[in-house]
């Protein structure tokens, strides 16, 4: 019954190992670092784009709409982030997922931004106004090139702490199955 007990033990103390072992370590903290310092310059270039969409469609209540969500975004972002910088680490769980898709959301509302503004170029009643949306067509494509460049950069991060974690379950699997092996080797042998 005490080699039964120990099992859970034994385990939980190889787990470290395998994270420093592994073929597929995990994200470090500086890799981590490195892309919420991206996301960040990003996102506030998202917010400026945001700022820039709200002024040239004050009047238009489903562009009021579409700005509350790149702010909720935005903050949600920043709530994210703002936790993953005193723990960098975080990105290596579910909380990593999310960082995912709320760039891949930003990306979204700036490329909707950015068509929206450049369909209603031909409804411009004058030239300084054609000009305020090809600005704001252009800011909005700006924003959600560089923010699919961070966003593919985060995925790929959080697939390679997919990737590990995998690799992690499957060692530990096999450090289980090994004990159980020993456990029932002595355990027949005890009879």
């Amino acid at each position: 019954m005490k080699c039964f007990a120990a099992l859970p033990v034994l385990i939980l103390a190889a787990c470290p190992c395998f994270a420093q072992n592994g073929d597929k370590p995990f994200p470090s903290n500086d890799e981590i670092k490195l892309l919420l310092t991206q996301a960040d310059r990003a996102m506030e270039q998202y917010k400026a784009a945001g700022n820039l969409e709200e002024a040239q469609f004050e009047k238009s209540s489903g562009e009021a709409d579409a700005v509350a969500k790149d702010r909720e975004v935005a903050a949600n972002y920043e709530i994210m982030s703002k936790g993953m910088k005193t723990k960098p680490q975080l990105f290596n769980s579910r909380f990593g997922f999310e960082i995912v898709t709320l760039l891949d959301d930003a990306v979204h509302n700036s490329l909707l931004c950015s068509t929206q503004a450049a369909m209603d170029i031909p409804r411009a009643s004058n030239v300084s106004e054609t000009q305020s949306f090809l600005h704001l067509a252009q800011a909005c494509s700006d924003t959600s090139t560089l923010l699919y460049t961070v966003s593919e950069n985060a995925a790929a991060l959080y697939e390679k702490y997919l990737a590990a974690a995998e690799e992690l379950q499957n060692e530990s699997a096999e450090v289980a199955t090994k004990c159980t092996d020993i456990l029932k080797k002595n355990a027949t042998s005890q009879r």
